[in-house]
C-alpha cells in the first residue's frame, strides 16, 4: 500500500462543484458508509467508456477480519491466486454493484459529516479480481495510519 504528497508552490484557492477542500483522514469505524470516486464505468466485468463526469457509489467499511474473508472468497470465486497483505494500513469497502477500475488507483474514500465537509479515510489501493467487477471488495490504504507521517512532511 502507498501514499504520497505533492507539493504546491502556490496554494490557489479555487473551487468548483467538483474541485473542493477535503480534511485529512481520521479512523473510520465500521457501520459508516464512505463513498468511493470514480471515472470508469464498468459492467458486467468488462471496461467501458470513460465516463466524462465524475462518478461515486456509497458503500459500507468492514473489519479487517471480515475484509480477508470477502477477499479470499473473491479470490477462490474467479479462481485466482494474488498475495494480498492484510494489515492495519487498510481499509476494506465492501462488494457493491459499481467499483473503482483500471488506472484509478490514488482515488479517494472519503466519509461525509453532518457539516458537509468532507473527510479523506482512504486512497484507492487494490481490488480483487477480476478487476472492476461489482460485487467484489476494495482495498484503500488507511490514511489515518499515515497522519503523522502526513503531517511530518508537510508545510516544508
Amino acid at each position: 500500500m502507498s501514499a504520497a504528497l505533492s507539493y504546491l508552490f502556490e496554494f490557489i484557492f479555487y473551487f468548483k462543484p467538483n474541485i473542493r477542500s477535503i480534511i485529512n483522514g481520521k479512523e473510520a469505524e465500521t457501520e459508516q458508509f464512505p463513498y468511493q470516486v470514480f471515472f470508469d464505468v464498468e459492467h458486467n466485468g468488462e471496461r467501458s467508456e470513460r465516463s466524462p463526469v465524475l462518478r461515486y457509489t456509497y458503500g459500507s467499511t468492514l473489519t479487517n477480519n471480515e475484509c480477508k474473508t470477502s477477499v479470499l472468497q473473491a479470490m477462490s470465486k474467479n479462481a485466482v491466486d494474488n498475495d494480498f497483505i492484510f494489515s492495519p494500513t487498510l481499509i476494506c469497502l465492501a462488494a457493491s454493484e459499481s467499483n473503482p477500475c483500471y488506472g484509478e488507483s490514488g482515488g479517494p474514500l472519503v466519509l461525509n459529516e453532518q457539516t458537509e465537509q468532507s473527510t479523506i479515510i482512504g486512497i484507492a489501493s487494490r481490488a480483487t479480481h477480476p478487476f472492476c467487477a461489482p460485487g467484489n471488495p476494495v482495498l484503500y490504504t488507511r490514511v489515518s495510519a499515515y497522519l503523522d507521517w502526513i503531517k511530518e512532511n508537510s508545510y516544508r
